[in-house]
Order: structure tokens, then C-alpha cells, then sequence
């Protein structure tokens, strides 16, 4: 028995090490389509008086994209370690002053950049660096990230405010680097011409799903790793069933014993996509005991700059962060200290799925799981 298990362990770790190099190849997630509702999720206030001045919105005040005083706003969704974003900046910098140039449209278009997963010191150094002269508001919890798609980034999302029914219009949108700015402004001023309400879907019903990357792995070869992380955690166990979430995902529990005494095992895996266009997604799996207790982070593919594979120091820096500590717990990201050199984003990523766990206890809980 020790010798069959002996060589599972062994084939799992072959399969993790070569899925691992290959790399995931999946598509981002798709964004918000013409027609559907930009979300109306509250941005934080802006600091500099010029920013707010800007976009008509006044001092403290917490915001929507549409309570900004303008008929068309490009809502460009960035991170700023994201390489494509950084030569994004300069061109944005431009569009800005050929719209400030043009008097017919200069009071009807604005700019509002949102950085997904950022801290406002990050967005201020890059806001220097990059001398950026709209407003960039952050979105630390991707809340404006996982309500728009998902999707790469950078990503212009145009949207035309409906002043009428007090909504904003998703008009057109365009993933990935642009490199002429003369080319974006001529893409917009169309906009301009037709009433929102004629882009509103039938429906009138944002109708955007939240997308997952595909799995690296078969369900048959997640259960393998997840047999081979059980192990090492020393349980003796009988079987690993799959329990289905109120978000459409999973999670697989186990019953066993330690020690003489039982034990519930919660394993969940996580699969997302990354806020830049050039990077592959995160892939991974935590588990945790009936008690909230973190036991373990396996990862199945994270990557750094580059796409490179994390090494076993990087990844044991992630896992010192959670193991250990319960699954209710805050988890803040401070990029200072807890990111791994060179994988700021994966990084941030990771912590986001750790974020969510409280609500995932208290779903099992409803479920009467514990």
C-alpha cells in the first residue's frame, strides 16, 4: 500500500512540474457587451481638487461612473505592474489633450482610469511617474474588476450616460494595448451621435457573467492532488466528495482521523484570471479544517514576470502568509511585504481568493457542513 501510494505521489508531482511549464493558454474573461449596464458600484473619493473638478464631483464624496458630469466617459481598466498598462499611460496622456483641444467635445468626454488591486501609493507613484492628468481611482477589492468580466487589461470600456433613466450604457470597449491615440479619439467621437437608449438591450438586464479560467487539470487529476496534499497532512481518510457553491464552483470535503481523533478536511480550489493581458491565470488549491484552520496552499500554476513558474521559495513565501491562520481571518494585501518578488499581480490575486473565505464558511455553515 505505502508503494502504491509512493508512486502516485510521485506521477502527481511529474504531471504538476510539466502542466506547470506548459502553462495555461485560456482567453481572459469577456467584458461588459454594448447594451448592458455599466455596475453602479461606489468609487472611493478623490484626493486632488483638479481630479474632482474634472469629472463634477464633489469633495468626499463617493461616486458612481454615473454621477460624472460628462455624455461619454472611457472607463479604463488598468493595474499599474501591468506591463501593456504602463505603455497604455502615455497614449491616454494623449487622447486627454486632444480631447481638451477640440471645444466641441471637450466638456462631453472624460477620462477615469480604475486600478484593479491597487493601493493608493501605488496609484500616486504611478500617477507621477506617468504624469497622468485624469482622475485613476483604485479598486483594491476588484470589485469594478469581477463586475466588468474579468477580462485583461488594459481594457476601455466606453460608456454613454442615459441622464434620463439615471443610468450608464455600455457603448463599445477594447481590450489590449492602443498605440495611437489620434486612431481612439476618432473611435469615439461616433459615440457621441446616438442616444444611450439606443444601445440598451432589449432586456434592459446586465446580463455579465462572472468567467473562470479552464482548469490545467481533469477533475481524476485534481483528486489525485488533492489525495497526495491529504497525506501529507497526516490524516488517515476514507473518500473526498464535491459539494457544489451558490457561485456555480466547488468544494471537496473529507472525513478522517489524526491522532486517534476526527477530523473534516474543506479543499477549495481556485482558478482566476489576472488583471493583465500577458499573463497566464492563477491556479490553485487551500485547504482547511472544520475549525476555520488553514492546513495548506498547493499551488497547480502560479507565474511572476516573464510567465515564469513560481520557484518552491516563492511559493513557501505565500504559504507562510495563510497556513496556519484561519480561514475567517483579514486578509490585506500590503505589495510591500507580501508580495513575491516579480509576481506582485499573481500575488494580489491569491490574497483576493483568501479575502473570500469568511463568506465561504459562512455559506458551508447555512449548508450545515460543519
Amino acid at each position: 500500500m505505502k508503494r502504491k501510494i509512493l508512486f502516485l505521489c510521485l506521477s502527481i508531482l511529474w504531471i504538476s512540474n510539466f502542466n506547470s511549464a506548459l502553462g495555461s493558454m485560456t482567453a481572459p474573461g469577456h467584458p461588459l457587451a454594448v447594451g448592458e449596464f455599466f455596475p453602479d458600484i461606489s468609487l472611493s473619493p478623490l484626493f486632488e481638487e483638479n481630479d474632482r473638478a474634472y469629472l463634477g464631483i464633489a469633495k468626499g464624496q463617493y461616486f458612481t461612473v454615473n454621477d460624472i458630469q460628462a455624455d461619454l466617459v472611457l472607463v479604463e481598466i488598468m493595474n499599474v505592474h501591468c506591463a501593456s498598462c504602463k505603455k497604455q499611460a502615455p497614449v491616454l496622456n494623449e487622447l486627454f489633450a486632444l480631447i481638451d483641444a477640440d471645444q466641441q467635445v471637450r466638456s462631453k468626454i472624460r477620462i477615469l482610469a480604475v486600478a484593479v488591486g491597487n493601493t493608493d501609493k501605488e496609484i500616486a507613484v504611478f500617477k507621477k511617474r506617468f504624469k497622468v492628468p485624469f482622475p485613476l481611482v483604485g479598486d483594491p477589492n476588484y470589485m469594478v474588476w469581477d463586475a466588468t468580466g474579468r477580462s485583461g487589461t488594459p481594457l476601455s470600456i466606453y460608456v454613454r450616460r442615459n441622464r434620463d433613466a439615471k443610468t450608464a450604457v455600455v457603448v463599445g470597449s477594447h481590450l489590449g494595448f492602443q498605440a495611437q491615440a489620434k486612431l481612439l479619439f476618432d473611435e469615439v467621437l461616433p459615440l457621441l451621435k446616438t442616444e444611450p437608449s439606443a444601445f440598451i438591450k432589449s432586456t434592459g438586464i446586465d446580463s455579465i457573467a462572472k468567467t473562470e479560467p479552464t482548469p490545467l487539470f481533469s477533475e481524476q487529476k485534481m483528486m489525485e492532488l488533492m489525495v497526495m496534499a491529504i497525506f501529507k497532512t497526516g490524516v488517515a481518510f476514507d473518500e473526498i466528495k464535491s459539494v457544489a457553491l451558490e457561485d456555480g464552483g466547488a468544494i471537496y470535503i473529507s472525513n478522517g482521523k489524526k491522532d486517534g481523533k476526527p477530523v473534516r478536511l474543506f479543499i477549495k480550489p481556485v482558478y482566476r484570471f489576472l488583471p493583465c493581458d500577458a499573463c497566464h491565470d492563477a491556479q490553485f488549491f487551500y485547504i482547511f479544517q472544520s475549525d476555520g484552520k488553514i492546513v495548506d496552499f498547493v499551488p497547480i500554476q502560479l507565474t511572476k514576470y516573464g510567465n515564469q513558474p513560481f520557484t518552491e521559495k516563492d511559493t513557501n513565501k505565500l504559504r507562510g502568509r495563510f497556513v496556519g491562520k484561519n480561514i475567517s481571518d483579514l486578509f490585506v494585501f500590503d505589495p510591500a511585504v507580501d508580495a513575491v518578488s516579480a509576481a506582485t499581480i499573481t500575488s494580489s490575486v491569491v490574497y483576493k481568493a483568501f479575502s473570500e473565505g469568511k463568506a465561504l464558511y459562512e455559506e458551508l455553515k447555512k449548508q450545515g457542513q460543519y
